[in-house]
């Protein structure tokens, strides 16, 4: 599985770039939350932690946020930081 995870990231940085590249925020969100996926599988969970924080800001800029991607953000977050043992930075 580590290899997908691997491949899966350099796909989704990928797709970022050519996104950013394109001016095209409305995907943003998405993308960021690919590449917290992609390091979440990988174990690098203060990465994953940053993406998903950067979805959460892109989704409000973008003002795609609505309760259930707040609510989604929110977990994936929570989630991250209980598997660390980190419960009192949330």
């Amino acid at each position: 599985y580590q290899k997908k995870y691997s491949e899966a990231l350099k796909l989704a940085q990928y797709s970022l770039i050519l996104s950013k590249k394109n001016n095209d925020k409305s995907i943003l969100p998405f993308l960021y939350g690919n590449v917290a996926k992609a390091y979440e599988g990988l174990k690098q969970l203060d990465s994953a932690i940053y993406y998903y924080k950067q979805k959460f800001v892109l989704l409000e800029e973008t003002k795609q946020m609505d309760p259930q991607s707040q609510i989604n953000a929110n977990v994936n977050i929570g989630s991250l930081f209980i598997k660390m043992n980190k419960i009192k930075q949330i």
